[in-house]
């Protein structure tokens, strides 16, 4: 039980750095003119907001589906509102649209989806027994 625990903070611990990067990486190569965080902002600063983000969506996503075998329309709920705040923040604190933030939560979440599946393919074979 001990390395199931361990596997899923690892992974999840993993999963938010990607995150992380990912929202980051794409903020550097869709950036253009006076929208640009990079530029306004500063790098620190628009890494930070991009950590925050994934974080604050990462929680509430695990705990959304933590929730759901107890009581499915809570869970459904905690993810509605996981998915508002991941739109929200994106386009508040990166000042994009919402075509723009569509554009950037398929993209982070297609490699995070990609990425579960080779950790989780992977830990087959080395995290758990």
């Amino acid at each position: 039980m001990l390395s199931l625990v361990f596997s899923l903070g690892l992974f999840s611990a993993i999963q938010l750095v990607v995150q992380t990067t990912v929202l980051t990486l794409i903020l550097s190569l869709i950036g253009e003119g006076d929208t640009d965080p990079f530029k306004r902002d500063g790098f620190r600063s628009t890494v930070l907001r991009c950590f925050g983000t994934c974080s604050v969506t990462t929680t509430l996503w695990y705990l959304s589906l933590s929730v759901a075998p107890f009581g499915h329309t809570i869970g459904v709920l905690l993810m509605t509102i996981t998915i508002g705040i991941w739109f929200g923040a994106v386009m508040i604190l990166f000042e994009k649209s919402w075509l723009g933030a569509l554009l950037i939560a398929v993209s982070v979440f297609v490699v995070s989806l990609l990425m579960s599946v080779g950790l989780g393919y992977l830990s087959d074979f080395f995290i758990l027994p």
